[in-house]
């Protein structure tokens, strides 16, 4: 279950990094074609995994409810991150700004 919870974290995280804005706040650079669409299939495929990983027993159904529980939550989890990450970025920038001014 902890694995799954972690594959499909990683799997939202790496899908968020195949858009452009969150790409670009986070490594300083523009995202390539070929890599948005590496990081979006490696994504998916993340994805689908920690649901397989999950839904392999008997307890089918629940488990896929537990496994919607989880993405909801790791949305929440990667889209404070992203919107934690650019508000630092951007005060430590005005500080940088500020203090050349001076």
């Amino acid at each position: 279950m902890i694995l799954s919870y972690l594959l499909q974290l990683f799997a939202l995280w790496l899908l968020s990094m195949a858009m452009n804005k969150h790409f670009r706040h986070s490594f300083k650079r523009t995202l390539s074609i070929r890599h948005a669409q590496m990081l979006s299939k490696f994504g998916w495929l993340l994805l689908a995994a920690s649901f397989a990983c999950l839904v392999n027993n008997e307890l089918a159904p629940l488990m896929s409810v537990y496994w919607l529980s989880f993405l909801a939550l790791n949305i929440l989890l990667v889209a404070l991150f992203n919107s934690w990450q650019s508000r630092h970025k951007i005060k430590r920038l005005a500080a940088n700004s500020q203090g050349a001014v001076v």
